[in-house]
Formats: C-alpha cells, sequence, structure tokens
C-alpha cells in the first residue's frame, strides 16, 4: 500500500517526466462506501487533487491520483494541512454518500508490475466485497464520539479526605505529634490517601463506563493521554453513536461533570476511524 510495504505492490520503475514531478501512478483512497450513483464529489484533495469514485459491484472507493510515495514533509504544518485536508474531504464525502469507510491518512495503493493501482483497488474490493458490505451495514447512520475524563487529584482527595473517618482520625494525629514523630505518621497517612485515591479511580472508571456504554452502540478503551493544568486523564474513550444517542449520552457527561474535581470533553461527529476493520493490504 505504502512505500514501505513491498508485500503489497512495488512502486514501477519509470523515467520521471519532463517537469521532473513523480507520475500519477498511484491512488490516494479517503474511503469505502456504497456507490449511489450521485453526481461528481465536488472535493479537492491534498495539493488540491480532485477527488472522484471508482465504482465496483455496488461499492465505490473515493480517490484521487497520485505518485506512488508516501505524504512525508519535514514541515509540521504541511503535514498539518494534509491530515485537515483528508478529515475535510471525508466529512465532504459522508454528507454525499452517507455511511463511509474511513480509512487512515495516508493509505495508497501502488500499481504492481502487472496490475494498475486502479485494478489493484477493484481486485481488493472485489475480494472483500461481503465484509466491506457487512462493516457498511454496522455503521450505518453511526458516528464516532470522543469521551476524555479528567479529575484534578487535590480536589478529589480533598473530598476522599471529608468522606474517609480513618484518614481524618490519622490526619488529627499528625496535628498533635512533634515534627520529628509526625514524619513517620505522614508516611503513613500518604500512603493511606494514596489507596484510597487509587480504589476511586477504580470505582469511578468503572461506573463511568458503565453509564456510557449504556448510552452507545459500543465504546472503545484509548490510550490515556497527559492532562494539563494540574488535571490528570481518568479515561479516554472512543463512542460508536447513532445522532439519537448522544442525547442521552450528553446528559450522562454532564452529570459526571458536576462530581467535584472532574471535567469532560466530550468531542464528534466524526468518521468511525476507531471502528472500522480493513484489510491489512489497504492499510499503512
Amino acid at each position: 500500500m505504502n512505500g514501505n510495504d513491498n508485500s503489497v505492490s512495488s512502486i514501477l520503475p519509470a523515467a520521471p517526466p519532463l517537469d521532473g514531478r513523480p507520475r500519477d501512478t498511484a491512488l490516494y483512497v479517503y474511503c469505502i462506501g456504497l456507490d449511489t450513483g450521485a453526481g461528481p464529489l465536488e472535493a479537492i484533495g491534498l495539493d488540491d487533487r480532485p477527488v472522484y469514485r471508482i465504482a465496483h459491484r455496488g461499492l465505490c472507493a473515493v480517490v484521487h491520483d497520485c505518485p506512488a510515495e508516501p505524504y512525508q514533509s519535514e514541515q509540521r504544518a504541511k503535514v498539518e494541512e494534509w491530515v485537515l485536508t483528508h478529515q475535510r474531504v471525508l466529512q465532504q464525502v459522508r454528507d454525499r454518500l452517507g455511511t463511509v469507510l474511513p480509512l487512515t491518512f495516508d493509505t495508497i495503493i501502488q500499481a504492481t508490475a502487472n496490475t494498475s493501482a486502479r485494478e489493484g483497488l477493484i481486485g481488493w474490493l472485489d475480494e472483500n466485497h461481503s465484509r466491506l458490505l457487512d462493516q457498511l451495514e454496522r455503521l450505518r447512520d453511526k458516528a464516532e464520539y470522543g469521551v476524555q475524563i479528567f479529575w484534578d487529584s487535590k480536589i478529589v482527595a480533598a473530598e476522599v479526605l471529608a468522606q474517609d473517618a480513618e484518614l481524618q482520625k490519622l490526619q488529627r494525629e499528625l496535628e498533635q505529634l512533634s515534627p520529628g514523630l509526625a514524619y513517620l505518621r505522614r508516611q503513613k497517612f500518604d500512603g493511606a490517601l494514596k489507596s484510597r485515591l487509587e480504589n476511586w479511580v477504580r470505582r469511578s472508571f468503572r461506573e463511568f463506563h458503565r453509564r456510557i456504554d449504556g448510552c452507545v452502540h459500543q465504546v472503545q478503551v484509548d490510550r490515556l493521554k497527559k492532562g494539563a493544568q494540574g488535571r490528570e486523564m481518568l479515561m479516554n474513550l472512543s463512542c460508536l453513536a447513532q445522532k439519537d444517542d448522544t442525547t442521552r449520552l450528553g446528559g450522562v457527561l454532564e452529570e459526571i461533570g458536576r462530581t467535584p474535581g472532574l471535567s469532560v470533553r466530550f468531542t464528534g461527529p466524526w468518521p468511525p476511524f476507531s471502528f472500522v476493520s480493513c484489510s491489512p493490504q489497504l492499510k499503512k
């Protein structure tokens, strides 16, 4: 698929064109959808390349022509521009075609010595026809939403302390001891508080996951990321949901956000990247 995956395809050796630019011997693939027979997509892709459909047996791949090389740049702004364009094209195509299976940025189909990129793509659509149709049906009228919950350890610790008689007793004893004796007792207090906070995190995660899972079709737990402004990330979820589900989900998140020390970030709708399983031959 890309220049590092020789098991999928190889770049055709060719003399460079007279203007020195690489030849368009490959296809950049944005997504797979149903062939609705709609008119031109009227979308402009990466580097101002026109986007079009390649249809086969009721399916279509949304592509543009490109050189047989990955989109790479040492300029961060350029890469961000490409990624944003990729997202914008997916949104425009979804508005036109409905449910689509989004592919990751820089998914490229190359030609081989015996097969053009177009023939290779059509062959893949044919080989995976039933599986792609099943995924499109599973994702029909659904989108991906991001849920991130953050917690402020100082505020939560104060709440835990206010509800724990044993911790309060240890704290009162600390206040009556000399500095030397208080050092060892402080270690005991800090260890007990840390244990209580760890239990609070585990209980909260289970409870919030249960409540969120009850609002949507599917939940994927993602890797925690670094928080900001003294906050830590408690959970990072990708949720597959229909538009009607978001009202109930929003209500649950609003309730969670009212918990002292917690804040919630809710984003979307996005193309359902986290819930699409395509052939390794079409992945970066």
